[in-house]
This record gives C-alpha cells, structure tokens and sequence, in this order.
C-alpha cells in the first residue's frame, strides 16, 4: 500500500491497534517491522542502544528468505558504525545528536535517534526496490519517531517489569509473566492468523537427585537449566519457570515438528548438567506440546493439551527406563 495514501493518523492509530499492550521489547521491534513492510516499505532492521548498563540489540525482518549469520552480522556493523558516528563510542545522557536525523538512499530510508544515552538506526526499504517519493519520506520520518517512542517506552517497562516477572533463581520470566503473556499471545496469534507452539516441561529424576544430593545442589541444578534455556531460545520466544521443577516456552510461529527438534536438543543437553556439576546422576526433561490454533481454541484448552501431553511423555520415559534397566539388570 502507498504511504501518500494514507493519512498520519491512520497508520499511528493502526500501529498502536496492533501493538496493544505488548510491553516485550523484541516483540515490539519485530512487530513494528512486520506493520512497517504491511504499510508500504519493508522492515529492514531495527538496531537498539538502551544505554550503557544495557546490551544493543539488532532486530531483523526479511521477505526474501531468512537471513544468514553472516549478513546479519555484516548489518549489525554497519549499524553500530551509524549509531556511534552520531553518539559516539560511549553515549551518555544527552549527548549525540539533538534531533532525530533521516535521509533516503536509492531505495533504503535510514532514521537515527538519541535521547538521553539511549537510540538506534531504523532501516527501511521497498520490496520492490523503487525509491521512496518527498512526500513518503515525510511520513516515514513521522513514522520513524512514533517507533522511536515506541521502543523507549518498551525498554522503560521492560526494566521495571522485570523486577516483578523475573524468577530470581533461574534467571527466567516467573508464574505471573507467562499468566499474562499467554492471553497476548493468543490475542496476536488470532489478530496475524499466525499460531504459535505451548512447551510445558518437567524435570524427570530431579525430586531424587535433590534427596540425594541436597537443595543447594538442586537449586544449582534448576539455574543450570535456566541458562540451557534461555541460551536455546530466540529472542522472541518465552521461557518461565513454572513452579518447582517444571517450567514453560512459549514459541511464537514455531510448529509442533520444529519445536520438538528444539526440545530434543535441550533434553540432551540438560542430561548433562549432573556430570557438568560431577555428580554420578541422570535428570533429564519430558515435554508436552500444543499448537495455537490447531490443538485447542481457547487457553484453557491450550494448557490442557500440553499439560495432557507433558503426562503422557512421563509415561513413556518411565517405561523406557524400567524396560532398560531390566534389560541391564538380566
């Protein structure tokens, strides 16, 4: 759709519809692009500074195929080289340039901002590589600020939110974060007719390595599997723990048959954290799986499923242990 057709008000009024109340600051990137390349450019990448205390953060949306690791990181530099040509090698608060700057190149519009020691580049650029018109590229500069705002105010909520939503020994979101993130993740799967994939998890053999090895160890044990899953995990997906030893993923746009490649590749690699800790033990992780819309069409049934499902892999596991350690045993 051309940008000259549509008014300002439109387009602010129809992104801040489709946000709602995502507060997610990955999510908020990835969505404004996906709106962005809706509303007659392409998204191109996002790239964050949140300030000194924080890491940058590069978001990216293609149409043509997904990006490699290698141009991903080709345009990370380049960005990061726009951004400290404008802030410098250390932004502090108030210091950069004092307005929003933008420009057209060929078919690629560029915005930076910096307010208070915190911004970043905005690239944009059409599909079908034609250049953006004077009148566009006023509206992409208005758009560019309203997104600029936008993810200020995610990375502000962020901070503050995560003091309340984070469980403090495993490092994941808590309980409470994933009660509140599911409902939005329903809302926006419905809203894009996307889906998404609900991973409930549960520790198998942890309740005996923790009577025989202590809850200390079994504290260690549970931060260890938060970092399997957080450094497992793409920036937009959720990891919680959900109470004791279980914990949940929610992983936006996944299918069941992908997910479970993911969740292989933790099981295995949560089936070593004892040696890791040189402990003489086994614990590993069953896991239930629901896709949203397919398996269920309310929340509730989405957990039931999964909850459902997560019973019957313990089962499973259950048997194929007792069937190999009698075939040790004879």
């Amino acid at each position: 759709m051309n940008l000259k057709a549509r008014s300002d008000i439109h387009v602010i009024f129809e992104l801040l519809e489709q946000l709602g109340d995502i507060r997610n600051l990955p999510q908020v990137a990835h969505l404004l692009l996906r709106f962005l390349k809706k509303t007659g450019g392409a998204g191109l990448a996002v790239y964050y500074s949140g300030g000194p205390a924080y890491e940058d953060q590069i978001f990216y949306e293609t149409e043509e195929r997904r990006i490699e690791a290698s141009d991903l990181l080709r345009i990370y530099q380049s960005l990061r080289r726009s951004w400290r040509r404008y802030a410098g090698p250390h932004a502090q608060p108030n210091v950069g340039f004092p307005e929003p700057e933008s420009e057209i190149s060929e078919s690629t519009f560029r915005y930076l901002w910096n307010r208070a020691g915190r911004g970043g580049v905005l690239l944009l650029r059409r599909p079908d590589g034609a250049v953006f018109n004077d009148e566009e590229g006023v509206h992409l500069k208005r758009l560019g600020g309203l997104s600029a705002r936008i993810l200020d105010m995610a990375q502000d909520y962020g901070v503050s939110e995560r003091q309340v939503i984070n469980d403090f020994l495993t490092g994941l979101n808590n309980r409470r974060y994933l009660d509140l993130q599911l409902p939005r993740e329903i809302e926006r799967a419905r809203r894009f007719q996307s889906g998404f994939s609900l991973v409930l998890m549960d520790l198998d053999g942890f309740k005996g390595f923790n009577d025989t090895y202590g809850h200390r160890s079994g504290d260690r044990l549970l931060a260890k599997v938060g970092s399997v899953l957080s450094g497992s995990l793409r920036r937009i997906d959720v990891a919680a723990r959900y109470g004791g030893d279980e914990f949940a993923l929610i992983l936006p746009e996944t299918h069941p048959e992908p997910a479970k490649v993911l969740l292989r590749r933790i099981d295995d690699k949560i089936g070593g954290i004892a040696a890791e800790m040189g402990l003489p033990a086994v614990v590993g992780a069953s896991f239930g799986v629901a896709y949203f819309p397919t398996d269920a069409a309310t929340l509730e049934e989405l957990v039931e499923t999964a909850d459902r499902r997560l019973y019957q892999a313990k089962e499973q596991r259950k048997a194929q242990n007792a069937a190999t350690q009698g075939a040790v045993s004879s």
